[in-house]
């Protein structure tokens, strides 16, 4: 290909350029040289295309769909590329730019087209358009599965000359998942997921979590080679359907590695019927087993690969879903990652989301909220994170909003882990005053509190401070019970500090005696008197070995009094104290999650790849302002 100037096609002009032209009205086969040529022009690589390009494609794209039926151009041109991928992986090795190129150009052209088809028609008019010998979108479903799998065990090097191949590939099997968002019904049976099912087993999703985990950064596109002017009009494509800035825009960063984790999500929401499940890649997913576990009829996928990938993408709403899905639904999974010795490096990214409260939509914090509850429903899990010291580096998110006097500097994962959610509990209190939040957050709260150890003097503050504040809130609030049962479930922490770990929280008790009268208060409150009772014969016995002599007016120091209690703490009759059957909470969902959950995940798919060029306004399964 020569590299002489072209000239740009104006609007006016594109509709009427030859090549198009010959295009909509005349047959072309699948080994018509037409081909190269019209394929050889650089798509928008960033921009979410202008209204008026995105018209102008969409006119260009009705007409031809309508006069595909006639000429069979829409069949040639899927052909065209089912034949051409098969050569794809020889290209890059040798190094030819212009194979994949062209290969990326025709996947560009027909997702606009099946974009129309999905947004436009019904599914069964659809496929009827695109399937006249109901093979079509089954061959080319399976020959992306194919090269996608292929291309994920490329190294970095290689991979850069088929980057937006692979986008372009996925954007498009992400289109084909897309008929749910345009039914009403979040049940809805779709048969193009029948026919994912039919095309790929454990290869799809293996390598989509390829994608996910290898973190592959955007390279330079090799479209940009100069065009021959005879191919004048796909420099007017460039200039009008998207951004020839060099520039990549924070959302387009790690696109495929994000795309492969909305379409591995997708996967995961499908509604299939009963006699289907076994068969389908819904059921692949959530019932794989790690690498090396070998399981009749269970699809083994790399953990290892899942893990690393959820710890990059949990700052994300997508990324907090998937995670979700994945350790609610999959008990495997579930039980990979409780076994992590790093567990920190998960938590602390879902800490950080849950400490800005304000700043993230209710559905995103409330997910978050729950995968931690999740975890906590595990006793190892617990006592684990008690034992994970915390570097000051790991607290700056915690701390950029707290006054001198209250930064933290050494702290343990359970204890800041309490810290956390009690910032929820306040912010949910004062503002959301969420239900579900509420609930959840306090489950964890108590999951994670009964097993404290080594109790940080800024948790046990936090403790008592709520205590008080909630305490006075109670005369004036519309909420009561919402607040009788913060301050349940604070007490019965404390109390099982105080029955299994009493001599390892010392803090707690010196905050304690610090607090005795608000502790006091709540002895008129119902339900809580028997947890007041155990406290307050805590408060009196180290009360009265703090009274030096009879002189009950000597003043101590707060070392002092901690040197004290650290003495006498295993003279405390615990005998007398009441104990108390340890609370355990677990995670359960509403009766139909789908309701939720279909609607929700495709709304942050939606939301999360505006550069496809959705049609809002086709969309039935959620409104366009939902779960924001």
């Amino acid at each position: 290909m020569g590299s002489g100037p072209s000239r740009t096609v104006e609007w006016d002009e594109l509709e009427k350029h030859p090549l198009l032209i010959r295009l909509l009205n005349e047959k072309v086969t699948s080994a018509d040289p037409l081909w190269n040529q019209f394929l050889s022009f650089k798509s928008p690589q960033y921009a979410k295309p202008s209204p008026e390009s995105d018209k102008v494609v969409r006119n260009i794209c009705r007409n031809f769909l309508a006069n595909s039926r006639l000429n069979g151009n829409l069949k040639a041109l899927v052909e065209q590329f089912t034949v051409r991928h098969q050569e794809i992986l020889t290209a890059v090795e040798y190094g030819d730019n212009i194979f994949p190129w062209h290969c990326t150009n025709s996947l560009y052209v027909i997702r606009r087209l099946v974009l129309h088809l999905v947004e436009n028609f019904d599914e069964n008019t659809f496929l009827t358009i695109l399937n006249d010998n109901e093979e079509t979108v089954k061959n080319l479903i399976t020959c992306l599965v194919n090269v996608l799998s292929d291309l994920a065990s490329l190294t970095e090097e290689l991979f850069s000359a088929v980057y937006f191949f692979t986008e372009e590939a996925l954007q498009l099997l992400l289109i084909f998942q897309s008929v749910t968002m345009y039914q009403s019904s979040e049940n809805y049976q779709s048969m193009i997921s029948k026919i994912f099912d039919k095309c790929s087993s454990d290869k799809l999703p293996r390598a989509l979590i390829a994608f996910m985990e290898a973190k592959r950064y955007e390279c330079e596109d090799p479209r940009i080679e100069a065009i021959n002017s005879s191919s004048g009009f796909v420099f007017g494509l460039l200039s009008m359907l998207g951004s020839n800035s060099p520039e990549v825009p924070d959302q387009r960063k790690h696109s495929i590695s994000k795309l492969s984790e909305a379409l591995l999500l997708s996967f995961t929401m499908t509604s299939l019927p009963e006699d289907y499940q076994e068969k389908s890649l819904k059921t692949s997913i959530l019932a794989s087993v790690p690498n090396g576990i070998v399981e009749e009829d269970r699809v083994q996928l790399p953990f290892g690969k899942i893990y690393e990938a959820m710890i990059d993408s949990i700052n994300t709403e997508q990324g907090v879903l998937l995670l979700y899905i994945l350790i609610h639904e999959n008990e495997s999974f579930k039980n990979y990652v409780l076994s992590k010795t790093d567990i920190d490096r998960l938590v602390l990214p879902i800490l950080k989301i849950l400490s800005r409260p304000e700043k993230n939509s209710s559905h995103y914090l409330y997910m978050t909220l729950v995968v931690l509850l999740i975890l906590t429903e595990d006793d190892s899990f617990c006592g684990q994170i008690n034992e994970v010291g915390l570097k000051k580096a790991d607290l700056e998110f915690y701390n950029e909003d707290q006054a001198t006097a209250n930064i933290v500097e050494i702290i343990n994962l359970s204890s800041l882990v309490q810290l956390v959610l009690m910032r929820v509990i306040q912010f949910n209190l004062s503002r959301v005053k969420d239900q579900y939040l509420h609930t959840n957050c306090l489950a964890a709260l108590s999951n994670v509190g009964i097993r404290l150890k080594g109790i940080h003097r800024r948790v046990s503050q936090r403790f008592l401070n709520l205590i008080t504040i909630i305490s006075k809130r109670l005369d004036i609030s519309n909420d009561e019970a919402n607040h009788v049962a913060i301050l349940k479930t604070l007490l019965d922490i404390i109390n099982a500090c105080l029955n299994q770990s009493l001599d390892q929280n010392l803090e707690l008790v010196y905050h304690l005696l610090h607090q005795r009268a608000s502790i006091n208060r709540l002895r008129s409150i119902p339900g809580l008197a028997e947890l007041v009772d155990n406290i307050e014969l805590v408060i009196g016995f180290f009360s009265g070995h703090l009274k030096l002599g009879k002189d009950d007016t000597t003043v101590l120091n707060t070392a002092e009094i901690q040197t004290i209690i650290g003495k006498v703490v295993r003279q405390l009759p615990r005998s007398k104290l009441k104990q108390f059957p340890p609370l355990k909470f677990h995670y359960e969902e509403d009766q139909n999650p789908e309701k939720f959950f279909v609607p929700y995940t495709w709304s942050v798919i939606y939301r999360s790849f505006s550069q496809i060029g959705w049609d809002v306004a086709k969309v039935q399964l959620f409104e366009a302002d939902a779960f924001l």
